[in-house]
């Protein structure tokens, strides 16, 4: 009984080679908040990007319908995604299915450091993230990398370490009325600090005997399918994500993720449509690194919406 995770209020505009947009996130409590304000400048079939958009590592189309946890869509369980909210201030080139941008580096911290080092940051480059879309009926595919680095300096014990991070994956997807299939892969290292969602995820660490980092190896994979029943689609998706630390006998920290629903129809018109999604599912925190277990979720219920 609430306004949906991705409630909305905003206006593109476009005039010849300019344009631009502006969208405004509306929560039940009342409050206001910036989702996307960005302009553009299209020229020779380039399109030049400046604001705060979706990054290349999370501007994917979403291919799951997770409804649960304000649609979740198994995003930090096996699918990439980015905090905050995968919405960056960056500057990005477009060109026939490829984007390149320069994002904010917004996860820079002194990791593990006690307050007690006055330990700070550097950005020595922007964060760096590429894409490249190639769809040819009925398939669709996508390569995906991105990059950061920077310092923690602190002179009370004599750091000055760089951290760095990377991410690089695959995705693809088919559809063939009635049925549709997903598929994600992706490995990185400190993800956390790439700013990666991530279940579980430690990202990277000091190691405060010999003030050495500690690299976080992480991986993940994301697998959906439905069918198109009668104007129901019915829909299994299953997503699983795995953070290790680099050190001699550190186990995989895994979490995974899995679920059935069915979107229903209920009505729909030119300018608005009415839905219900009973699903069922499992978040399952399986074991950290130290072998222990931590426990999972079972659910079950339905999201009913109306968007207009």
């Amino acid at each position: 009984w609430g306004l949906a995770a991705n409630t909305r209020v905003g206006a593109t505009v476009n005039k010849g080679d300019l344009g631009g947009k502006v969208e405004l996130k509306l929560k039940d409590d009342g409050s206001v908040g910036l989702r996307l304000m960005y302009g553009t400048y299209n020229f020779n079939n380039i399109t030049l990007v400046f604001g705060q958009d979706y990054g290349p590592l999370s501007d994917f189309p979403t291919f799951s319908n997770q409804v649960f946890n304000g649609d979740n869509d198994l995003k930090g369980w096996g699918m990439m995604d980015e905090n905050p909210s995968s919405r960056i201030p960056q500057i990005k080139i477009k060109w026939n299915g490829l984007q390149v941008a320069l994002l904010k580096t917004g996860y820079a911290s002194v990791l593990n450091l006690p307050t007690t080092a006055n330990a700070t940051t550097e950005v020595l480059l922007p964060h760096l993230e590429v894409r490249y879309t190639l769809k040819v009926d009925p398939f669709t595919g996508d390569i995906f990398g991105g990059a950061s680095t920077y310092k923690v300096k602190s002179e009370s014990l004599y750091i000055d370490q760089s951290v760095n991070s990377y991410a690089i994956g695959l995705n693809g997807g088919v559809k063939v009325a009635p049925v549709y299939g997903n598929a994600m892969v992706w490995m990185a290292r400190n993800g956390k600090q790439l700013g990666l969602h991530q279940a579980d995820g430690a990202g990277a660490q000091f190691n405060l005997d010999d003030n050495s980092i500690i690299n976080d190896k992480d991986y993940g994979f994301a697998l959906d399918a439905g069918v198109i029943i009668q104007k129901v689609t019915i829909e299994a998706g299953y997503g699983l994500v795995s953070s290790k630390p680099d050190v001699s006998g550190a186990t995989n920290n895994k979490a995974q993720s899995y679920y059935l629903n069915a979107t229903i129809p209920i009505l729909q018109t030119a300018s608005a449509k009415f839905f219900v999604v009973p699903e069922v599912g499992v978040f399952d925190y399986m074991k950290n690194a130290s072998d222990v277990n931590q426990g999972k979720v079972t659910y079950a219920g339905a999201k009913w919406q109306v968007d207009f």
